[in-house]
């Protein structure tokens, strides 16, 4: 949702959850249904997905209803909003899929799409940015 003006007018811009702001704030990334998505919130575009789910073999029927729950991804941008970092789960271990050890951290690129895995066992990654640079 954003305030178009200052009589409080809203737009629903998705569905979805864990929303993060770019570093300029002229961008949201989150989680959709069926992947990550980012829309820029000053040109009102349709959302653009930038990685599919991440779990396709997963069915649900609501936001995050699955066979076998597991945490969504929480997107963090990167302080020159060129790189989102999230968690994703490796589909291992379903008997506890709140254990760390069954995810991994990774980050993409939001330019060319390329997805690089950070490490092995971790959850809830965020940029920190500088102090001078909030």
């Amino acid at each position: 949702v954003k305030e178009v003006n200052s009589t409080k007018e809203f737009i629903v811009i998705d569905e979805g959850s864990v929303p993060s702001w770019s570093f300029d704030s002229k961008w949201i990334a989150y989680t959709g249904v069926d992947g990550i998505y980012i829309v820029s919130v000053e040109e009102f575009e349709k959302p653009k997905r930038i990685l599919k789910h991440l779990n396709p073999r997963d069915s649900f029927s609501g936001l995050y209803e699955y066979v076998t729950y597991h945490i969504p991804p929480e997107p963090s941008w990167s302080p020159d909003g060129k790189w989102l970092v999230y968690h994703k789960w490796l589909g291992i271990r379903h008997d506890d899929t709140t254990d760390p050890s069954t995810y991994a951290i990774y980050k993409l690129n939001i330019e060319t799409g390329e997805e690089i895995k950070i490490l092995d066992g971790g959850m809830y990654p965020f940029w920190r940015w500088p102090v001078e640079e909030p």
